[in-house]
Order: C-alpha cells, then sequence, then structure tokens
C-alpha cells in the first residue's frame, strides 16, 4: 500500500501514513520506541482475544504460550491495536484470524513508524473468503515474536 488511515472520530485522533514519508497522528510524527525496555516486565504486547485463536481451528495453544512467555499483555480486538504499536504504546501485537480489511493499514503504518510487520497465517476459511494472522511492532520483537507462534 502507498497510504495507511485509521480514523478513531470518538477519539478525534486519526492516524496515518505514507509510502517514504513516515507515520503520523493529527499531522504529528509518530514512530515505534527506538529501545525496548532493558526489564522484560515493562515490554508490552497486544494480543487478540481467546476468541480469535479458536474460530477457525484449536489455536490456544498459541494464545498460551504468548501470556506465560510476556508478563504485559494487553487483550485488544479492534484496528486502534495498530494504531498503539505505531505510536509507540505497546511495543507489538499479534492480530489472530482477521480479514484483510482489519489489518489493511497495518503494514504501512507499522513500518513507516519505524517497526516490522508479518503476515504468518492465511487461511481460507470459505473459497474466497481469507483470514490473515499477522506481528507487527517493533523489529526485535516482530522476530521473537515470530519465532515463538512458529514453534507452538
Amino acid at each position: 500500500p502507498l497510504v495507511s488511515w485509521l480514523d478513531f472520530p470518538t477519539l478525534d485522533r486519526s492516524y496515518y501514513a505514507a509510502y517514504g514519508l513516515g507515520a503520523f497522528c493529527d499531522a504529528e510524527p509518530i514512530s515505534i520506541m527506538k529501545e525496548l525496555p532493558s526489564n522484560d516486565d515493562e515490554i508490552r504486547i497486544a494480543v487478540s482475544p481467546p476468541k480469535a485463536f479458536t474460530r477457525l481451528s484449536d489455536e490456544m495453544s498459541i494464545f498460551q504460550d504468548l501470556i506465560s512467555q510476556y508478563s504485559n499483555i494487553r487483550v485488544i480486538w479492534t484496528c486502534f491495536t495498530q494504531a498503539m504499536v505505531a505510536s509507540g504504546s505497546v511495543h507489538a501485537a499479534v492480530e489472530w484470524n482477521l480479514h484483510l480489511w482489519d489489518l489493511a493499514a497495518a503494514e504501512l503504518l507499522s513500518r513507516e513508524a519505524g517497526g516490522d510487520y508479518r503476515v504468518i497465517k492465511e487461511v481460507e476459511h470459505t473459497p474466497g473468503d481469507i483470514w490473515y494472522s499477522a506481528i507487527l511492532g517493533h523489529p526485535k520483537l516482530v522476530e521473537e515474536l515470530d519465532e515463538l507462534v512458529s514453534s507452538s
């Protein structure tokens, strides 16, 4: 994508990015934290709720591995998660079993804010109905989370 935009009228905020131009919240540049906290308990990970891990098949072991590995988990299931990652409010997010339109802004927003984005799973639920799972956020955490999810 060349442009992404997440609008939250009730919060009076818009998050957006343009390829090669950066990521912004209401005209102010935003970025993923450059340095992770030295204390692992301070690393904030947003994760889709347990229901997302059982929608298509039983993948609760992945959810259990995530919450046992990271002590500071936020269980959130909205596109606001992606804005929180891009602005540095959480360090990474694991988005599970979502439609493409739910993740459409995430890749560009995350990368333009200095992070990484990986689609780690695609499942065709019914013909033409593909559900995606992705990890976005601080590049080091995206790598760690990808390894953890892949081994679960």
